[in-house]
């Protein structure tokens, strides 16, 4: 039941719904759902910002028919709550609202509900590009729905710049195991700090007579 349910949102999202006459209002109808429907129905879930969109709107084919376009966005991805996806994923949506499409803006914070061409993507990589649209859930917005915790990084992505090294510090002395050699060097910096202090108390002396 789900893969007929999946195949019948990639039909209408991935190709936008079917061209339509003048005088035959086809309206799309969705599924009523929430985050967990959503969740469920879609092969890939992920947050991101949009950086790049591609495509053509809805364009007057003839004096009768309207045919339905598409774009696809680029979406750099932060965060994935399920499914594989990349670094730099491309989403692509009809543009006809009454096919079920869905236009986002040319770029900011989108949250993606994702369905991958044919069959199911996991364990397979991330596809080159997912489909999604009006019933898919998908929206512009940061906000991501609070059940989903945190997410994971997407496939590819660099990984984080290893700390810093400390400084090498000097190696502590236990007085109670020094070696001779260890109390020698010990005793000869004591001695050449005592002169030191000495010859400088001699010299301020000799300054004030």
């Amino acid at each position: 039941m789900r893969r007929i349910t999946q195949g019948a949102l990639a039909l209408l999202i991935v190709l936008g719904g079917m061209a339509f006459t003048a005088g035959t209002a086809q309206a799309c109808s969705c599924a009523a759902g929430g985050a967990d429907e959503y969740y469920q129905w879609a092969d890939a879930v992920f947050s991101g910002e949009i950086v790049d969109r591609t495509g053509e709107r809805l364009e007057k084919a003839d004096k009768n028919v309207f045919a339905p376009g598409s774009i696809t966005y680029t979406v750099e991805v932060d965060a994935v709550f399920k499914g594989d996806v990349a670094a730099r994923q491309k989403v692509v949506a009809g543009t006809q609202e009454s096919a079920c499409g869905v236009v986002f803006p040319k770029s900011g914070p989108i949250l993606v509900y994702g369905i991958a061409p044919g069959t199911s993507s996991a364990g397979n990589g991330a596809p080159d590009t997912y489909g999604t649209g009006l019933c898919s859930g998908s929206t512009a917005t940061a906000a991501v729905p609070a059940v989903f915790g945190e997410g994971e990084p997407p496939v590819g992505a660099a990984s984080s710049a290893p700390a810093t090294a400390p400084l090498p510090t000097a190696p502590a002395v236990d007085i109670g195991t020094a070696t001779g050699s260890t109390w020698a060097t010990m005793f000869g910096i004591a001695l050449l700090a005592s002169l030191l202090i000495a010859g400088g108390v001699y010299l301020a002396q000799r300054r004030h007579r």
